[in-house]
């Protein structure tokens, strides 16, 4: 991430697609994206002996102003490993421990010091929920599992595809 000057702020990876929230001060994402798909291509395939392509088709990049949409688009990422279809009977309860416990996602590093990955960049969000405190981080939990009681509206779907 240092070598294109990236920061993450928020990314889940599925079985089939991944999300990142990034910021690129440099304007490179397309370099950056091709970077990454190739190395995460390569180590999957080493580790699962497979070949080819992981992912059908070219990124998709949304501008994001810092704002509450940020903040939003955030809370959508982190819910994605609950909003597929097997999940969809699942209490709330259940749904809050998959989250919690899901190591392909940015949101348990946000909710809990110890699993936290070096080449994250926790501020920026946790700035909406009073920064980077035990307050904030319960602030940001709170705020993202709310999201399982009320449907929420994709974020993306206002936004202009770039």
């Amino acid at each position: 991430m240092e070598a294109f000057n990236v920061e993450v702020h928020c990314y889940v990876l599925m079985s089939n697609h991944f999300h990142f929230l990034l910021k690129t001060p440099d304007a490179n994402l397309s370099r950056f994206m091709q970077r990454f798909n190739t190395a995460y291509s390569t180590y999957f395939n080493l580790r699962h002996h497979r070949v080819g392509h992981l992912y059908q088709g070219r990124f998709k990049g949304l501008l994001v102003e810092a704002d509450e949409y940020l903040e939003e688009l955030s809370r959508y990422i982190h819910l994605n490993p609950v909003r597929i279809k097997k999940h969809s009977r699942l209490s709330l309860e259940e749904k809050s421990k998959i989250l919690k416990d899901y190591r392909w996602s940015s949101f348990p590093g946000y909710i809990c010091l110890k699993v936290r990955d070096e080449f994250m960049s926790y501020s920026t969000v946790l700035g909406y929920k009073g920064g980077d405190t035990r307050e904030g981080r319960r602030r940001y939990r709170e705020f993202v599992l709310g999201g399982l009681r009320h449907k929420i509206t994709n974020p993306k779907e206002d936004a202009q595809i770039g």
